[in-house]
């Protein structure tokens, strides 16, 4: 063992790999793998490998590692196809803390067995796992940069279709609901492995766009808005490419990114792209549909934006009605209508009319959410600032006081929002001092 310790300069990620090829085949002596060590890193060497730098003296670690996990794969690959599976998963993510629930729905596999085979991974020093029972995660993988690239070469036949589409869809499943607080922890614990797998990404396709937009949905609920952005453009250019007429998903795409530019000010570049989204949609739809009612919602929050609040009003008005028709109870979007209504309302100096439909909002926004969600938080800000337009100071407080303490459970301190409902939580505060 000596001599394959002094083969490898002692690196010890490769030793393992080589005692672990030796503790597991009796038969193979220490010359026999000491020759293959020597023609897998000649292998290796012959290949574009990621991450394999020289150091001062020219040697190059990386190819010790390769030439040792060369070892090992072909056993891994002949009698445990599903461990095989999961390191193909393994090598399109970030290289550290992969929770195993995604490598486990990369692979659309048996948890039991999913498990089983990473233990057979980590017995061989290729992997690290340490499980952690009862948590949704249910465990968290680690694996070397440089092995992840001696397997996506080993696999390149089959790493768009094999591999990253799976991992895409599992990707997407992690983020298909951005609105649910209680998954915001598990989903920014993915941001990592989203960037890692969208570099490996050399096809357009619908998931790519998909999971570029979902992402920059949970970036912007964070208030990171250019970082959401930057990926809205990503999809776009995806979709444009895509479909070279109408549909639904470019007129989303569209939709997604115009009202990232309006977050960001950029109202003049934003209502071009809103209005070709909604113009689409009305192609697209002839009737009642809840994109058309969308594009009617983002077209006059945008008007109502850029100070036109009478070209707003009608929009929001229809949107409104299309919402209640396509909706017959509680839905998200009804009560986003009834708080934008009630808004323009408000700034054109009808508070009275405004406040009913702030009302049922918040109603309605706590019987979908609870009574501890930043969106009920947002409705009690905007019912006490309905007050305090009335002069109502002493009714205003109390809902703005509550706003500022349920958005400082989920939001950080610098969200926009959560900063706005400190801002008018200040200002109600100084009308009563000053009265």
């Amino acid at each position: 063992m000596s001599e394959i310790i002094e083969e490898l300069d002692g690196h010890a990620l490769a030793v393992a790999l080589c005692a672990a090829a030796l503790r597991l085949d009796d038969g193979l002596m220490p010359a026999v793998l000491l020759e293959q060590l020597r023609a897998n890193e000649v292998e290796a060497e012959g290949h574009a490998l990621e991450h394999v730098e020289a150091d001062a003296t020219g040697r190059k670690y990386g190819l010790k590692v390769a030439a040792s996990l060369l070892l090992l794969l072909p056993d891994v690959e002949a009698k445990h196809p599903l461990a095989s599976k999961l390191l193909l998963a393994a090598s399109l993510v970030h290289p550290s803390k992969i929770p195993f629930s995604l490598l486990v729905a990369a692979t659309d596999s048996d948890e039991l067995e999913a498990r089983r085979a990473i233990l057979a991974l980590r017995d061989r020093s290729i992997v690290q796992f340490e499980a952690s029972a009862g948590v949704e995660r249910k465990g968290l993988a680690s694996i070397h940069r440089l092995m992840q690239s001696v397997i996506r070469v080993r696999n390149e036949d089959r790493l768009q279709e094999g591999g990253l589409s799976r991992i895409i869809a599992a990707l997407n499943d992690v983020f298909d609901d951005c609105l649910q607080v209680h998954r915001w922890p598990t989903q920014g614990e993915a941001l990592l492995h989203v960037k890692a797998s969208l570099r490996h990404v050399a096809v357009d396709s619908q998931p790519v766009s998909e999971l570029l937009c979902q992402t920059g949905l949970y970036l912007y609920m964070q208030g990171r808005v250019s970082e959401a952005e930057a990926l809205y453009e990503q999809a776009l250019a995806i979709d444009r490419r895509l479909f070279k007429g109408d549909h639904l998903d470019l007129a989303m795409s569209l939709n997604n990114l115009a009202e990232m530019r309006v977050s960001l000010g950029r109202l003049h570049e934003a209502e071009a792209m809103l209005q070709e989204a909604f113009a689409m949609r009305r192609r697209l739809f002839k009737s009642d549909h809840p994109d058309v009612a969308n594009s009617l919602n983002n077209l006059a929050s945008l008007y109502q934006s850029l100070e036109r609040a009478n070209e707003a009003e009608p929009l929001f008005e229809e949107a409104l009605a299309m919402r209640r028709r396509l909706f017959k109870g509680d839905h998200p979007d009804l009560a986003n209508s009834l708080n934008n209504l009630a808004g323009v309302r408000q700034v054109l100096d009808r508070a009275s009319e405004a406040q009913p439909l702030f009302e049922e909002a918040l109603k309605m926004a706590r019987r979908l959410f609870g009574d501890d969600d930043p969106y009920v938080a947002q409705q009690l800000n905007n019912l006490g600032v309905i007050h305090a337009k009335q002069g109502q100071w002493d009714l205003a407080l109390p809902f703005v006081q509550d706003a500022v303490e349920m958005g400082g459970h989920h939001l950080p301190i610098e969200h926009p929002l959560l900063q706005q409902w400190q801002a008018n939580l200040a200002n109600i505060r100084k009308h009563l001092d000053d009265r």
